[in-house]
């Protein structure tokens, strides 16, 4: 088994290495699969049993820390990763997104994922809101002109700032965009 790399799951240096040769083998992008937890649906649920001798994407971390790291040390190459619209707030996920998106200088890309254990409809229905929320987290919450250099010398503009209030069919959202 020596060339078995998945306990190297949290060597950073690992993968800066890996994330340099597919970039300079010119490959376009890298794709993270977020998993917020070992997969139990082989042998029924609350069974991690056959997940864990197979390190079946388990452990894992979480891919939206490791990104900044390997932009980082690469110049070109995409970064792709997958997110629970379950177990994370749509405000700190664009928070996030955006955070990741500048220290990658606009190399990363996101996918919405829902959680295996709720119904196919009901978990597509919640991640189509989810997204919903999130872009206007992303793209409403400051107008076009309110960041930047104002005349009485501040670097924004606090009129320019709008709250976002989001009651809708599966979950609420109050916040300021970060």
């Amino acid at each position: 088994m020596p060339r078995r790399k998945v306990l190297k799951y949290n060597n950073i240096k690992h993968r800066q290495v890996l994330a340099q040769k597919l970039e300079a083998a010119k490959f376009q992008a890298i794709f993270f699969a977020d998993v917020p937890g070992g997969y139990d649906v082989y042998k029924g649920p609350t069974s991690l049993e056959p997940a864990i001798p197979a390190t079946a994407q388990f452990p894992v971390n979480d891919p939206l820390y490791i990104i900044p790291a390997i932009a980082g040390v690469t110049e070109s190459i995409g970064f792709g990763v997958t997110v629970s619209t379950s177990y994370e707030h749509p405000s700190a996920m664009a928070c996030k997104f955006s955070a990741v998106n500048q220290s990658s200088n606009g190399r990363r890309r996101g996918i919405a994922a829902s959680v295996h254990k709720v119904e196919h409809d009901k978990r597509y229905n919640i991640a189509h809101e989810y997204l919903e929320i999130t872009y206007e987290f992303w793209e409403e919450p400051w107008r076009g002109d309110a960041v930047g250099a104002t005349p009485k010398g501040s670097s924004a503009d606090p009129k320019g700032l709008r709250q976002i209030n989001h009651n809708a069919r599966t979950r609420e959202a109050t916040s300021y965009e970060r």
